[in-house]
């Protein structure tokens, strides 16, 4: 940058500096208005998140002890930290993971309905984002095994269309082949092990894939003699 460049930037600022000063002191009472405003609005933000984390640390310090104490057999009082945690903190992260949590621990009880109910309004939601694939992927888990299948070939397709690089898709299509099997429904299923086969070849999903195509093209056989 030249001299002349140089002085006539350094011009420029200093006529922005005087004409701002002098706007103020023509507008004292608005411009004090309008840097209050700012402050508070500042002063908002940090009381909101510094309240949000630190909600969110007391939860998880909560839903902690509560598994712990699933764990150790005390479910009863297990069972109460996180449906606290669920019902006192339902803002934050610590209780989806809690839903997840009692799900598990429902499912674990063949309690699958009330388990499907836990998930429905976090999977309506759909936050936090992160938190998204295993939230639909335990609520079809449920959904299946209270044998709600349409709802969970709903559930399962929903998952790979919105999710279809994540790690557990695998999981979720042969899942969903399972389902259709159970309703019944060959040509779906085969299409879903098929394309098990096709994304996730050398693995073990692609195995067991190839395994009940197989199984599948026999009772196909069977069917047409």
């Amino acid at each position: 940058m030249s001299e002349f460049s140089k002085q006539i930037r350094k011009d420029a600022l200093t006529d922005f500096a005087l004409n701002s000063a002098e706007w103020i002191k023509a507008n004292r009472t608005l411009f004090l208005s309008i840097a209050g405003s700012a402050a508070g609005i500042i002063i908002f933000v940090i009381f909101f998140f510094t309240r949000f984390y630190t909600l969110n640390a007391r939860a998880g310090e909560k839903l902690a002890f509560g598994q712990s104490l699933l764990y150790q057999g005390q479910a009863e009082q297990g069972d109460k930290l996180i449906s606290e945690v669920i019902n006192q903190y339902q803002r934050t992260p610590s209780s989806v993971q809690a839903r997840l949590i009692k799900s598990e621990y429902l499912s674990s009880q063949k309690k699958f309905e009330e388990a499907e109910q836990i998930l429905l309004p976090v999977a309506e939601r759909e936050k936090p984002k992160e938190l998204m694939p295993m939230v639909i992927s335990a609520l079809g888990s449920a959904q299946e095994d209270a044998g709600k299948y349409q709802q969970a070939i709903a559930t399962y397709n929903s998952f790979i269309a919105r999710f279809p690089d994540n790690f557990i898709a695998p999981k979720i299509i042969e899942s969903l082949a399972r389902v259709y099997e159970l309703t019944n429904s060959p040509d779906e299923a085969r299409a879903s092990y098929e394309k098990i086969a096709s994304l996730y070849p050398a693995t073990q999903w692609a195995v067991r894939a190839q395994e009940r195509l197989i199984i599948l093209s026999k009772s196909a056989g069977s069917s047409d003699k």
